[in-house]
């Protein structure tokens, strides 16, 4: 068992080329998102655990009000230049949008400090139709300050 591996022992983050740490785990957690063999509802649901590990680490959703500003946070254009999204993450467009598993840009929403509607376009790529899949992401326990 490596170092990194034993319980309770963190594993550290990686380091990219520029110097931007990436939060150890996250790599993986991505990794899982628009899995053909998963529903799309899955992929909200792992949208909701990233937004949940920014609110740990930074107290707060992320800045912005645009998908391409939020996600400029989540990929390490921060106060603390940590990635929760990997920068070379593919469900990144050229815009700097993450987009959902049909090429839609995802709808953030941020209702609060800690609270983000996440929202994909369905299949139909338009919102606010009746193939939409999101939901509103509260702030759980696990967000609370410590």
């Amino acid at each position: 068992m490596s170092l990194d591996q034993q319980p309770g022992r963190a594993r550290p983050a990686e380091i990219t080329a520029s110097g931007l740490a990436i939060l150890p785990g996250t790599r993986d957690l991505m990794s899982d998102l628009h899995k053909p063999e998963n529903p799309a509802s899955q992929d909200i649901e792992l949208l909701e655990e990233v937004f949940s590990k920014y609110r740990q680490v930074f107290g707060q959703n992320p800045p912005g009000g645009t998908n391409a500003e939020i996600t400029a946070s989540l990929t390490g254009k921060n106060t603390k230049a940590l990635a929760i999204v990997p920068p070379d993450f593919p469900a990144v467009n050229p815009d700097g949008e993450l987009i959902d598993r049909w090429g839609t840009p995802y709808f953030f929403h941020p209702v609060s400090r800690r609270v983000m509607e996440v929202l994909s376009a369905g299949p139909d790529g338009l919102l606010w139709t009746g193939d939409d899949i999101g939901s509103i992401v509260p702030a759980g326990p696990e967000d609370q300050l410590q």
